[in-house]
């Protein structure tokens, strides 16, 4: 099942960080929130206080960085996703 959100809600999944080790590469998830972030899902607008309809400034694919007690976090099918506004997003990861 395909997770959508709404509005200015942005859903994203954390991004395991990868330790370097003495005789191979491991990839490891910190125990603690993660820094940086996968967008995995985004409406294409968000509804201004006028009504007006704005385009959304992230994309699927786009690593984001945002405070620490931003994400709604919630459970489906067993899996754990995070929930922000797109207005708590402090930074998008623009290494293209």
């Amino acid at each position: 099942m395909i997770l959508k959100v709404i509005e200015d809600r942005v859903l994203v999944v954390p991004i395991p960080e990868e330790k370097e080790s003495e005789k191979w590469w491991t990839m490891e998830v910190r125990t603690e929130k993660p820094i940086r972030w996968s967008v995995i899902s985004v409406w294409y607008w968000r509804t201004l206080e006028n009504w007006n309809k704005e385009i959304m400034d992230v994309k699927v694919g786009d690593i984001v960085y945002f405070t620490k007690y931003a994400p709604d976090v919630f459970t489906h099918e067993e899996k754990e996703y995070y929930s922000i506004k797109q207005s708590s997003i402090l930074a998008i990861n623009c290494e293209d």
